[in-house]
């Protein structure tokens, strides 16, 4: 994002940087909605930053995007045997 401001000595530009909180999905009919939380967070950092110091313009939006990362969660799919001393123990251990 590329910002302008007026000023009597002449006009300042700054690309400052605003992003969303990480957030997490699960279901694909979550997506839309995550979106919108995504951007309203975003549009708040922006206008909070704007009224911090009065003036600033939005010239142009210089980029934008979105990072998705795949999550497979691991499974466990293998036996370990319990030790001899163990494996036939009255202590009530199930190994399965």
């Amino acid at each position: 994002m590329k910002l302008r401001k007026e000023r009597e000595d002449g006009i300042i530009y700054k690309e400052p940087y605003f992003s969303s909180s990480v957030v997490t999905i699960t279901r694909e009919d979550e997506i839309l909605q995550k979106l919108e939380v995504a951007e309203d967070e975003i549009l708040e950092r922006i206008a909070k930053w704007i009224s911090e110091g009065s003036g600033w313009i939005i010239e142009e939006i210089l980029n934008h995007f979105i990072n998705v990362v795949s999550y497979i969660p691991l499974r466990g799919n293998f036996y370990i045997p319990l030790p001899k001393e163990l494996r036939k123990s009255k202590k009530g251990l199930f190994n399965y």
